[in-house]
Protein backbone atom coordinates (compact mmCIF):
# COMPACT_ATOMS: atom_id res chain seq x y z
CA UNK A 1 0.00 0.00 0.00
CA UNK A 2 1.32 3.30 -0.73
CA UNK A 3 1.89 6.29 1.17
CA UNK A 4 -0.87 8.19 -0.27
CA UNK A 5 -3.16 5.43 0.38
CA UNK A 6 -2.55 5.07 3.95
CA UNK A 7 -2.44 8.84 4.45
CA UNK A 8 -5.96 9.03 3.38
CA UNK A 9 -7.21 5.87 4.90
CA UNK A 10 -5.76 7.76 7.96
CA UNK A 11 -8.10 11.16 7.36
CA UNK A 12 -10.87 9.22 6.24
CA UNK A 13 -10.58 7.36 9.66
CA UNK A 14 -10.22 10.38 11.83
CA UNK A 15 -13.11 12.24 9.86
CA UNK A 16 -15.90 9.72 10.47
CA UNK A 17 -14.61 8.62 13.67
CA UNK A 18 -13.45 11.69 15.54
CA UNK A 19 -17.36 13.05 15.52
CA UNK A 20 -18.44 9.51 17.31
CA UNK A 21 -15.55 8.94 20.27
CA UNK A 22 -15.49 10.92 23.27
CA UNK A 23 -11.66 11.93 23.45
CA UNK A 24 -9.66 14.80 21.50
CA UNK A 25 -9.48 12.08 18.18
CA UNK A 26 -6.29 12.38 15.99
CA UNK A 27 -3.05 10.53 15.87
CA UNK A 28 -2.71 9.53 19.19
CA UNK A 29 -2.94 6.68 22.16
CA UNK A 30 -6.43 7.97 23.49
CA UNK A 31 -7.69 7.40 19.78
CA UNK A 32 -5.84 3.93 19.76
CA UNK A 33 -7.29 3.17 22.46
CA UNK A 34 -10.60 4.28 21.72
CA UNK A 35 -10.51 2.95 18.02
CA UNK A 36 -9.41 -0.69 19.55
CA UNK A 37 -12.72 -0.32 22.20
CA UNK A 38 -15.25 0.45 19.41
CA UNK A 39 -14.06 -2.56 17.34
CA UNK A 40 -14.44 -5.05 20.45
CA UNK A 41 -17.80 -3.71 20.56
CA UNK A 42 -18.54 -4.08 17.20
CA UNK A 43 -17.44 -7.39 16.88
CA UNK A 44 -19.36 -8.26 20.37
CA UNK A 45 -22.64 -7.56 18.92
CA UNK A 46 -22.11 -9.51 15.83
CA UNK A 47 -20.79 -12.12 18.19
CA UNK A 48 -24.48 -11.88 19.62
CA UNK A 49 -26.41 -11.70 16.08
CA UNK A 50 -24.91 -15.22 15.11
CA UNK A 51 -21.73 -13.82 13.34
CA UNK A 52 -18.57 -15.42 14.20
CA UNK A 53 -15.39 -13.33 15.29
CA UNK A 54 -12.52 -12.43 12.97
CA UNK A 55 -11.14 -15.73 14.51
CA UNK A 56 -7.98 -16.49 16.98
Amino acid sequence: MSMEKIEANVAFAIEKLGPLSDVPFGLNEESVVWVEGFIDGAEAVGRSRGHPGPGP
